[in-house]
């Protein structure tokens, strides 16, 4: 089985509202604990200029993230499109559909993630809003 088969097996078949996995108490962001370990890195890019990693790790950085990411989203739609093996990591491309709280702004984008494996357990998870900085990261592009 592949990296990406693997990775493919940890994620819904079908778009999950990441306000609801994060902020909503979902039992699926139980599931998903499972497979990282505390030390397995989690970071989105790109930061702000001046802006230090704040270091995510675990399930509890990935809950982190998001609820920060998500702050200003009264829902956030995202779609695995594709998992595709790389040198360096799954590359994995998403659709996004949100909506904001304030002003119900409808939001969409074409974000991606770059899923690293170790020993069968997620070892790095990093999220991209541009999908070249992903597929650069995995080692598809340089």
């Amino acid at each position: 089985m592949s990296d990406a088969d693997s990775v493919r097996g940890l994620w819904a078949d079908e778009p999950v509202d990441l306000v609801v996995l994060f902020q909503g108490g979902s039992s699926a962001l139980d599931d998903l604990a499972a497979v990282l370990d505390p030390d397995t890195e989690i970071a989105f890019r790109p930061l702000e200029p001046g802006d230090r990693d704040p270091g995510l790790r675990g399930a509890d950085g990935l809950a982190q993230g998001w609820i920060d990411w998500l702050e200003p989203y009264a829902s956030y739609l995202l779609e695995i499109e594709d998992f595709v093996d790389g040198p360096k990591g799954v590359y994995m491309p998403a659709r996004v559909r949100a909506r904001t709280r304030r002003g119900g702004v409808e939001v969409a984008h074409e974000p991606a993630a770059v899923c690293t494996l170790r020993d069968g357990r997620v070892a790095r998870l990093f999220f991209y809003l541009d999908r070249s900085e992903a597929r650069i990261a995995a080692g598809l592009d340089e």
